[in-house]
């Protein structure tokens, strides 16, 4: 008789514990197909504005379909807010390895570059600054996309003419938007240009502190390191600038000083090419004493012992 209750009460919680699991397991499989479900309707969803935002900056910047037609690409100029706003939305989703949104990029940024050679304020694209509500998110993207310029440092190849012509206007990015210099809507606004110098330095801090210089000399290393150099004296000499301009930014600061004898100065060659093609350069070394500045610093024995154990055994003799 006992042992009937036993096995009935047994049975019962068998039971009890089978639904236990099941409603567990039923859970489970619910909450899964809800995870899955989010996922993939957040895929079309990205994948859906995605392409709306691709289409919508496509349409603002007129791209041309034929890669020959890019050189002679002479956009139409908008207001500069709209055009922060189609590169903000545009930088949140490039690809760089894309082809298609690396046109994009270069299309992007002749039609900036273009609008900083109007003497029209509103179109020009540092006025956006002068909006207090996007001040900070302008300067945020300014940075953004000179650090993607420097990117395609890495994935070009200047031996190939489409790509050293890309890297030409990405080039002119980064020598425009480093010095107030050549921004013709401000040239007769002295009083704006204390604050445009602050801008400068800020935007060559934030590139260094991305990886400016170990950029540049991927860059370089690409372009001068073969039988025979691709740069020409245009190229050469913006990548010297750009290399020169946060140094004299800092007054030559031992740690910026460091980066450019790391990852510059040790290039195979590098002195002897910026001789036969860009001689002007020589000149801008010399003048700012950088060649001076690299000895002193060499002679500090701490120094040395940085740049030997950094450098590999060919570099350092490069170096040397």
């Amino acid at each position: 008789m006992f042992s009937k209750v036993e096995s009935d009460k047994q049975k019962f919680l068998d039971q009890a514990k089978a639904a236990r699991q099941e409603r567990a397991q039923d859970r489970h499989k619910e909450e899964a197909a809800t995870l899955i479900q989010a996922i993939v309707r957040g895929f079309l969803t990205k994948r859906r504005i995605r392409k709306r935002i691709r289409e919508e900056l496509d349409t603002f910047l007129k791209i041309p379909n034929g890669q020959n037609d890019m050189a002679e690409y002479r956009p139409t100029l908008f207001s500069a807010v709209d055009t922060f706003h189609h590169t903000k939305k545009f930088l949140y989703f490039i690809d760089v390895k894309s082809e298609e949104d690396t046109k994009r990029f270069e299309c992007l940024c002749r039609y900036i570059l273009a609008s900083m050679e109007t003497t029209s304020i509103k179109h020009c694209y540092i006025s956006v600054s002068f909006n207090k509500k996007l001040t900070v998110p302008w300067i945020a993207q300014l940075k953004n996309l000179l650090w993607t310029c420097c990117r395609y440092f890495y994935i070009l190849k200047p031996e190939n003419h489409s790509h050293l012509r890309r890297l030409m206007v990405f080039l002119r990015m980064m020598v425009t938007f480093t010095s107030h210099s050549n921004w013709v809507a401000f040239k007769d606004k002295t009083a704006m240009h204390p604050g445009f110098v602050v801008l400068c330095n800020n935007v060559m801090a934030d590139l260094h502190n991305r990886g400016l210089y170990k950029a540049i000399e991927d860059l370089l290393t690409k372009g001068l390191c073969r039988a025979k150099p691709v740069f020409t004296k245009a190229s050469l000499t913006a990548i010297i600038t750009i290399s020169l301009r946060p140094l004299i930014a800092e007054d030559f600061s031992p740690a910026l000083l460091t980066s450019f004898l790391l990852y510059v100065l040790s290039v195979p060659s590098v002195v002897i090419h910026i001789n036969t093609l860009a001689n002007d350069c020589i000149a801008m070394l010399v003048t700012h004493r950088i060649f001076k500045r690299c000895l002193n610093l060499l002679t500090c024995e701490q120094s040395t012992r940085i740049f030997f154990n950094t450098l590999e055994g060919n570099y350092a003799l490069c170096l040397m």
